[in-house]
């Protein structure tokens, strides 16, 4: 459990890096088209961000009833 943790705490950890660089990104962005295509990217991070974080809940949950 703790390895799964350690990896999913690295992901999430990677996804926020990734949405900085897409927030600089989104900035500098020079038309419509790119910050639209900047815009999709985020969302999907975010959606894995979100994914990680559930997976992280159901992990602590494991760890709380092995602690049992």
């Amino acid at each position: 459990q703790r390895k799964h943790k350690h990896l999913i705490g690295d992901a999430l950890a990677e996804a926020e890096l990734a949405e900085q660089e897409l927030d600089a990104l989104q900035r500098a962005a020079g038309n419509d088209a790119t910050r639209a295509h900047v815009r999709g990217i985020q969302i999907r991070v975010l959606l894995i961000a979100n994914t990680l974080n559930k997976m992280m809940e159901i992990a602590r949950l494991e760890t709380d009833h092995e602690d049992e």
